[in-house]
């Protein structure tokens, strides 16, 4: 009888495993589409899905949803630099720190590159996603490591909440979406979805429009802006400063369109444009009898992590005739610390050259007198909140004090910008600083002014009382 029965057994076995096989690639078929292969959060179409339910029951409980979208600033310099595996590295990591922050009931999904979102359900108020999302962004900052080098990163936040800011899908996407791109104009923060917003939004896209085509209209200009020494008022050294010539706006000033600039792939054109111009213009004037004079150019981070941007700037040096010690850079604190690994190689290439380096904004950010002495840099710019305040906050005044104090430690030249007075410039020369900058000296102006200005007073400002 066991013989007879071999045969269907067999059979029914074969059968049960084919059955196996099946179920196995349907759920991995299943996986594939619902899935990010890379760091195995929702995939965009399951999270279309999970938050069309999460809105349907929010509506039936009268209850809050908010929807965050989160983007890591910077993220294209890791992949820029480190390639694109050490990036999937540093997604798959990202990854795993925003579910070990999140609770069972909320939904981590990745949208699409370095950009993430989460969906928060039963809100009790906007307080309460206020203080999930800073614990979001502390949890990025504690860095991360990347093919065996300590990166880190930062990211920006925008919030939607069901209904307030959208009784829809689709609404509620666009308004988070919206608050996001608000968030990245300062990075590393949080914005809330509120209808001046669309408004900004529109206002920055049609900006960034503009900007991919005023390089190639020559809309771009430099404006000058002098750094003085104080007891003699003699101009030592000038900042480019790029301004915007906008054919419907007029001028715009740096900061109306820089941050822009420097989340896009312009900068690294319009970055090459600046340094160029600014060589030019300084031949210019050095042959005009003021050869000692020095350029300083402000860096982005995008600018450094290209391989060739040191190849670049050697040779707008040489076609300029330039001397590399009368070239300064200019970088920001956040740039250097969140980019320690690899800035510092990069800026000692540019000293071993004989360019100067200095950090701009001193004091505003970490101000860490371990990470100073790592950096090959050779000046501080004392940051201008301080300057403002001191002639009249003790606070102010000690910490500009410290950081005068710390750049004659370290042999380093120190600057003050923003000074705006007699009694602030006084303060500043009493307390040690030589090279000042400000509208107490002069504004940016335009090369042909400056030029006016050096002939005329043979490179000494002319302060009023």
């Amino acid at each position: 009888n066991l013989k007879r029965l071999l045969p269907a057994i067999q059979r029914e076995l074969r059968e049960a495993s084919g059955r196996r096989a099946r179920l196995r690639a349907e759920a991995r078929l299943n996986q594939l589409a619902l899935y990010d292969l890379l760091t195995g959060l929702p995939n965009r179409q399951f999270f279309m899905e999970l938050l069309n339910k999460a809105l349907h029951r929010a509506q039936r409980a009268k209850r809050l949803v908010a929807l965050l979208f989160l983007d890591l600033d910077r993220f294209k310099m890791v992949n820029d630099l480190l390639g694109h595996v050490a990036g999937d590295e540093l997604l798959k990591s990202v990854a795993m720190r925003l579910k070990s922050v999140a609770r069972a009931s909320d939904t981590v999904a990745r949208l699409s590159g370095d950009e993430f979102t989460i969906i928060l359900e039963d809100v009790l108020s906007a307080d309460s996603v206020a203080r999930f999302s800073q614990k979001i962004l502390q949890a990025l900052t504690q860095g991360f490591k990347v093919s065996g080098r300590d990166f880190f990163i930062t990211g920006s936040i925008g919030v939607a909440l069901y209904p307030n800011d959208g009784t829809d899908m689709a609404t509620l996407l666009k308004s988070a979406d919206a608050a996001m791109y608000a968030a990245k104009e300062y990075t590393g923060t949080i914005r809330f979805y509120s209808p001046s917003i669309n408004a900004r939004t529109m206002e920055q896209l049609t900006l960034e429009t503009g900007l991919r085509r005023a390089l190639d209209q020559n809309e771009f200009v430099l404006h000058y802006q002098p750094v003085v020494e104080f007891v003699t008022r003699r101009i030592v050294s000038v900042e480019a400063l790029l301004h915007w010539q906008h054919p419907d706006r007029g001028l715009l000033a740096p900061d109306s369109f820089i941050p822009l600039v420097e989340g896009s792939d312009l900068i690294v054109s319009i970055g090459e444009w600046v340094l160029r111009t600014a060589c030019e213009q300084l031949r210019t004037w050095q042959a005009t009898g003021f050869p000692e004079l020095r350029m300083t150019v402000n860096v982005a981070p995008r600018q450094l992590t290209k391989q060739d941007f040191i190849k670049r700037l050697v040779r707008i040096l040489r076609e300029t005739g330039i001397k590399p010690a009368c070239l300064e850079l200019e970088l920001t604190e956040r740039t250097l610390i969140q980019g320690m690994e690899w800035v510092v190689p990069q800026l000692q290439a540019l000293r071993d050259l004989g360019i100067q380096i200095d950090i701009d904004d001193f004091g505003a950010e970490y101000s860490s007198l371990n990470y100073l002495r790592r950096l090959p840099v050779t000046g501080l710019k004392i940051d201008r909140s301080f300057i403002r305040g001191i002639t009249t906050n003790l606070e102010d005044a000690s910490i500009a004090a410290m950081i005068i104090s710390l750049a004659h430690s370290l042999n380093l030249k120190v600057i003050a910008e923003g000074v705006e007075t007699l009694r602030q410039a006084a303060v500043l020369q009493n307390k040690g600083c030589a090279e000042m900058q400000g509208y107490y000296f002069s504004p940016p102006l335009p090369a042909r002014t400056l030029t006016t200005l050096f002939i005329t007073g043979n490179g000494i400002i002319a302060t009023r009382v």
